[in-house]
């Protein structure tokens, strides 16, 4: 079994990093993907290195980004045998690939563009094409896209404040253009095979964040065609930890390998 979680940390975690902590502790991931790790850059890694030692992990990597403080940080139990950072984007994605006992494993950690759709679209192209040459490849993180799995209503959009009517609409109406286009690369969403995509992942009780002022699901676990069979289960993490540390909830998926 290995479990994987993935949680946009708000903001570097600052204030927070104990309380963060905790939460990777409870869930014991194999392989962690954080979003919005701001400043662990800094100081030669020196947030990073210490919250890898405190979390059990030994091998990491951090994306750094050129036109953004928003990083992104892979950690994982097992070797990381390759990594790459996305080039391009708004926000740094990165791609790594840890040796298993199951054998290699890619792994893309993203948190795609908070502007417009047509950004993230050309973002999970990006994204897509890395992964082209993998079997057992799986795209997590904060995707600031929605599904047209889970029920979304156009009558939304009238809900809907500037903020949300700029990143989630498109000609008035909800777009879904980025979960189609990773789907149409034969990606399955782990939340809709377990039957859990009516579970939103944004906003917690702490949350500022007019975009995320309307409850909806932006998280998210992609797996390949290849993985599918093995999801043994899927979690968005709320409790009393998850709900006042960041303005998302962590998601957990656990596989058989």
């Amino acid at each position: 079994m290995i479990t994987i979680m993935s949680y946009n940390i708000l903001e570097g975690g600052e204030g927070r990093i104990d309380e963060i902590l905790a939460i990777v502790r409870d869930v014991k991931p194999d392989i962690l993907c954080l979003q919005e790790v701001n400043g662990w850059d800094l100081d030669d890694w020196k947030q990073l290195k210490l919250f890898a030692f405190k979390a059990g992990f030994k091998h990491y990597e951090l994306g750094i980004g050129k036109n953004s403080d928003y990083h992104v940080v892979t950690m994982s139990k097992t070797p990381i045998v390759f990594h790459q950072t996305f080039e391009g984007v708004q926000n740094p994605g990165l791609h790594i690939v840890t040796d298993t006992s199951y054998g290699e494993l890619s792994i893309c950690n993203v948190h795609l563009s908070p502007y417009e759709e047509h950004y993230r679209v050309d973002e999970v192209e990006k994204i897509l094409k890395s992964q082209l040459k993998y079997k057992n490849s799986m795209i997590f993180g904060d995707l600031n896209s929605l599904s047209f799995h889970d029920g979304y209503r156009n009558e939304l959009v009238s809900d809907f404040n500037m903020s949300q009517l700029k990143k989630f609409t498109k000609n008035g109406k909800l777009a879904f253009d980025v979960i189609m286009k990773i789907e149409g690369q034969q990606y399955k969403d782990v939340a809709v095979l377990q039957k859990k995509n009516d579970i939103k992942t944004v906003p917690t009780v702490t949350s500022r964040d007019k975009a995320h002022s309307t409850p909806l699901r932006l998280d998210y676990a992609f797996v390949s065609q290849a993985l599918a069979s093995r999801i043994h289960s899927y979690e968005v993490l709320k409790n009393d930890k998850t709900e006042n540390t960041s303005d998302h909830y962590p998601i957990v998926v656990k596989m058989i390998i």
